[in-house]
């Protein structure tokens, strides 16, 4: 019996101190543009909580990359990221060395004063 192909191809998380996004935020607020791309920072400056917000973007982008198997170096590379929200779902794409993009799957979640998202990132195809 042949087994079929993995509709997941990577996994990542993270975490985010929802205080600690929150002293990010009131001391670097105005240079949150070097992280998050123009979309998305146009719905963090909406945002009721822009802790929380930001700190959901952060995680997404970091499990994101972790799903990929990197890391992120410095803050420009935040932005080869881009995380999307249509109603309730969370998805991200990522443009890869190949020129190929990759799709993620993304599920926020909080837990006891963090904000956290897992990736899953699908095949690249």
């Amino acid at each position: 019996m042949r087994s079929k192909p993995s509709r997941i191809s990577g996994i990542g998380i993270d975490i985010v101190d929802l205080d600690r996004a929150a002293r990010f935020v009131r001391d670097h607020g105005g240079r949150l543009d070097r992280f998050l791309l123009p979309h998305e920072y146009r719905r963090f400056r909406r945002s009721r909580s822009r802790a929380a917000a930001f700190a959901l973007y952060f995680a997404a982008k970091e499990a994101v990359s972790k799903a990929l198997g990197q890391s992120i170096q410095v803050p420009a590379e935040f932005r080869r990221y881009s995380v999307h929200v249509e109603g309730s779902r969370w998805h991200a794409r990522a443009a890869l060395p190949s020129g190929k993009k990759a799709r993620f799957c993304l599920r926020p979640f909080r837990l006891e004063g963090s904000i956290g998202v897992l990736a899953f990132a699908q095949p690249v195809r």
